[in-house]
């Protein structure tokens, strides 16, 4: 989830926390100090994981249909509807998975960062692979004749991976290929209006 569909999330969801019938969070007059946390920050904690985002999701679901907001049951997925033995939440249950949230955060990455690491450690093992082939035919008996070029070296299955990973790299060059076509004719077809 990017962190804009994140922010609005938990603008929704605020709303059902702060301004509705059921108010669980409400801003102190002090501010956030000592214990006390300010419902910006418990909704900034809620969309660090997975589950305090579909917790959150939950509760503008609830809101939506008129009900208190009830607790969402461990690993479950939100739904329009009550769920057979939810706890309602609390303001202290959610002050509660705020701080789970928060502990438990995890990366929210979109899939071209996730896409763009996939291929920056790709090309860090195949320069890792490259050095070791290079070593490999470094290697000299005491004559200085490479021992590959004397006593060759064949490997039936290290052959097939290097076909595998060959054809992957073809296949996204080629796609590499049609995306930049693609962007082409869509550029010249703006050209024409």
């Amino acid at each position: 989830m990017s962190k804009s569909a994140r922010a609005e999330l938990a603008t929704l969801a605020s709303y059902h926390l702060v301004a509705a019938k059921t108010q669980l969070l409400t801003r102190s007059e002090f501010g956030g100090r000592g214990s006390n946390t300010e419902p910006q920050q418990i909704l900034r904690q809620m969309t660090k994981s997975e589950g305090g985002l579909r917790q959150l999701c939950q509760v503008v679901l609830d809101g939506r249909a008129g009900r208190d907001p009830q607790e969402l049951p461990d690993g479950a997925m939100p739904k329009n509807k009550r769920f057979l033995r939810a706890e309602r939440l609390t303001a202290g249950r959610l002050r509660e998975l705020a701080q789970i949230s928060d502990e438990q955060s995890v990366t929210h990455e979109s899939p071209e960062d996730l896409f763009a690491a996939a291929i920056a450690d790709f090309r860090k093992h195949l320069e890792e692979l490259h050095a070791a082939a290079i070593v490999v035919n470094e290697v000299v008996d005491n004559e200085g004749v490479a021992l590959v070029d004397a006593k060759g070296y064949d490997d039936p299955e290290m052959k097939r991976t290097f076909t595998e990973v060959s054809e992957f790299v073809s296949e996204w060059r080629a796609a590499r290929r049609r995306a930049t076509r693609m962007r082409a004719d869509l550029d010249n077809s703006g050209d024409e209006e």
